[in-house]
């Protein structure tokens, strides 16, 4: 049974005392309309109990990752959607001029860009609960 436990005796500093069983939902698409063109769209690493850390090396672009702790009993939970951006991709228009074959890194990199700005700098991560995602909520 792959469940994640806590009790008072691993962690005194813990209230979460409940068996949180792992989830058991799955995306994936190539179908995913942007409005322009299909786009396959799949979920990665959902981890409960878990946490967004940090993997920039540049204080100026935000990356992030998820990760938990092996005991998994922290009150939040992350996932992760991953989009697929192709070669051909018309959003990587704007790079192909200056970037050439690079066009896909300068995208990452001006994306990184934006998400630094949206989080406010020092690395804070920009947040939308997915009830407001959904509903389009800003």
């Amino acid at each position: 049974e792959n469940l994640a436990t806590s009790s008072s005796q691993d962690d005194e500093r813990s209230t979460h005392h409940e068996r949180i069983p792992v989830p058991s939902y799955r995306l994936a698409t190539d179908q995913a309309w942007d409005g322009a063109i299909k786009r396959g769209a799949y979920s990665f690493c959902m981890c409960p109990g878990g946490q967004i850390v940090p993997a920039s090396t540049d204080s100026t672009h935000l990356c992030v990752n998820g990760m938990s702790f092996s005991r998994r009993d922290s009150l939040w939970a992350n996932a992760a959607l991953v989009v697929t951006v192709q070669p051909d991709d018309p959003i990587l228009e704007p790079y192909k001029e200056q970037y050439g074959a690079l066009a896909g890194v300068a995208f990452q990199k001006d994306i990184e860009k934006r998400a630094a700005i949206m989080g406010g700098g020092n690395l804070t991560v920009p947040v939308q609960r997915v009830t407001d995602f959904i509903a389009r909520r800003t």
